[in-house]
């Protein structure tokens, strides 16, 4: 059975949200510079989950976005989930589990390469990001990787057959003309094609 928390959203000031003291993460300066490229781009999307800080009135402890946190200036408001009555024992097991069990999930590499083949950046350090993933499953493919293979397997459990390799091209186009030239010529000769907008 899945427990429902007391939660509520708020914009709390940055300087009322305090560090867990035994948040296990370091954000070095790669993902911080990621970090701060995509919240540039995209946003701040989401929210910090906090917790009322037992020992501060007025103040909130931060168990999940302290990376997100440092971010902000002190002035700054921030969107949070107060989750309350978390015991410290709570908040820890929260912190412990909360990313890990995310980090669990299996990737399906074509459903991936379909997500990011098309997307392009303003911020060079996202784009360069969505390049090396994209490089790095072609490489682990191309080296027999397993990842997904695992996915595949429970998904068609009767199918003995192999997993077809596909090379991609991703071509940028002047305009719409000049992509509905290459696609037609891409086709004459054979080639599957299919049209990605961004």
């Amino acid at each position: 059975m899945i427990r429902i928390r007391d939660i509520e959203l708020k914009h709390i000031k940055r300087a009322k949200l305090l560090p867990h003291p035994k948040n296990p993460k370091i954000h070095g300066d790669g993902q911080r510079s990621a970090l701060q490229a995509a919240l540039g781009e995209i946003g701040f999307v989401g929210a910090l989950i906090v917790r009322p800080q037992p020992k501060r009135r007025g103040f909130f402890q931060v168990l999940d976005g302290h990376g997100r946190m440092e971010e902000f200036g002190p002035d700054d408001v921030v969107p949070c989930l107060v989750v309350k009555g978390l015991t410290d024992a709570d908040a820890a097991k929260l912190i412990a589990t909360y990313d890990t069990v995310g980090d669990l999930a299996e990737i399906d590499p074509q459903l991936l390469r379909s997500l990011i083949m098309g997307i392009e950046f303003d911020e060079a350090g996202l784009q360069e990001m969505i390049d090396e993933t994209l490089a790095d499953w072609q490489d682990d493919d191309s080296a027999g990787s397993t990842r997904g293979a695992a996915h595949q397997e429970q998904a068609a459990p009767d199918q003995s057959t192999e997993l077809l390799t596909h090379y991609n091209v991703l071509v940028q186009c002047k305009d719409e003309a000049d992509q509905t030239a290459f696609l037609r010529q891409m086709q004459a000769g054979g080639r599957t094609c299919r049209v990605l907008n961004s």
